[in-house]
């Protein structure tokens, strides 16, 4: 009986402590305001987010390689709303964002390619930055929206270190040694 409970215990002090790791991203609705002179700021509010950051001019123009949004540099524009010849394409919006008014569904191709994605809402003299986990959902704006765009951040490929080959050699080793004693 003791055994069982040591062993429960270490199981949920586990799973306990990958969850904790891993961690399940909560996606909620996001709202942020811009500044700007006179009646010029907006506030910009998009469903299913897991974050908002929110800045004055334009994404098109401010987003470069050593621009920082939500702690990663180097977003790579996959979309523009209203320009189809701007981004790689890589992921498009399939549904909803119309220049020119204030609320909308949205709607993403398949996230598959990216490891974080932001969808950027221009309205007023400034624009807001939205992290995205999942592919739809909806937006809200108090003026209305000039262009909405994706960026992304590409998958990078992880190496299996050296470690992970020399522990697959000595596997292979010892099912060999077990193989020779067998027979």
């Amino acid at each position: 009986m003791v055994y069982f409970k040591i062993k429960s215990t270490i199981m949920t002090l586990a799973v306990g402590g990958l969850l904790a790791l891993t961690g399940p991203a909560n996606s909620a609705t996001m709202s942020c305001t811009t500044s700007g002179p006179g009646n010029s700021a907006a506030t910009l509010s998009l469903t299913d987010a897991l974050d908002a950051a929110c800045f004055n001019g334009n994404d098109t123009n401010d987003i470069g390689s050593t621009f920082s949004i939500f702690g990663l540099t180097n977003w790579i524009l996959a979309d523009k709303n209203d320009d189809v010849s701007s981004g790689d394409q890589s992921i498009t919006f399939n549904s909803g964002v119309v220049n020119g008014s204030t609320s909308g569904a949205w709607g993403l191709t398949s996230l598959a390619s990216a490891s974080s994605v932001i969808i950027n809402l221009k309205a007023g003299n400034g624009w807001a930055s939205f992290l995205v986990d999942t592919t739809s959902g909806a937006w809200t704006s108090s003026k209305d929206l000039s262009h909405a765009s994706i960026y992304y951040q590409p998958l990078t490929p992880v190496p299996l270190p050296a470690a992970g080959w020399l522990l697959l050699a000595g596997l292979g080793g010892l099912a060999a040694v077990r193989r020779r004693k067998k027979a």
